[in-house]
């Protein structure tokens, strides 16, 4: 299966999940698999692991520029077991109360950097999630300089953002 290199430490991170939860996910299927197949299967495990996925973490803000995108990745979010603590059309508050920010971004900018070191510096123990549409290294690296836990790609597979937040959970709760 092909893997965007961006994608892959949440996608780890559900894959050695689902292994130690005994199934064998989307990589148990045989190599002929279609996609559609690959998706309908993690998406059946996401779902399963939904009622579970949000112990620990006091909720999800989602953020983006666009009402649509908004909309889009705070299903996602909510598909995934998390709940959502606020929606918001823009930048996120550095008051957020939420322990995890997902903020589509589109395109990374200066501005959102130094906005990411401001939500960061401003409280430390939250976890912020880029969405790029085209994650490129050094953005990227400057992103995770900045503060954000993870830079993904836009529009992001089920399976990379339940990683990802999977991951976050973990590292927070123990």
């Amino acid at each position: 299966e092909e893997v965007a290199w961006n994608e892959l430490a949440g996608r780890l991170s559900w894959w050695l999940h689902d292994r130690r939860r005994g199934v064998p996910g989307s990589l148990g299927q045989p190599a002929t698999a279609r996609r559609e197949e690959r998706l309908l299967e993690v998406a059946l495990r996401v779902t399963e692991h939904a009622a579970m996925a949000g112990e620990g973490l006091d909720g999800v803000s989602v953020a983006a520029s666009r009402s649509g995108d908004l909309e889009g990745v705070a299903e996602m979010v909510a598909a995934v077991g998390r709940p959502i603590r606020s929606r918001i059309r823009g930048r996120p508050p550095l008051d957020d109360p939420a322990d995890v920010i997902v903020w589509d971004v589109a395109s990374i900018t200066a501005a959102d950097l130094t906005w990411v070191a401001l939500l960061s510096a401003h409280r430390p123990s939250r976890a912020v999630i880029l969405l790029d549409s085209f994650p490129r290294a050094d953005t990227t690296r400057a992103a995770l300089d900045a503060g954000a836990a993870a830079v993904l790609s836009r529009p992001v597979s089920i399976e990379s953002l339940s990683g990802t937040l999977l991951g976050i959970t973990e590292a927070v709760c123990g």
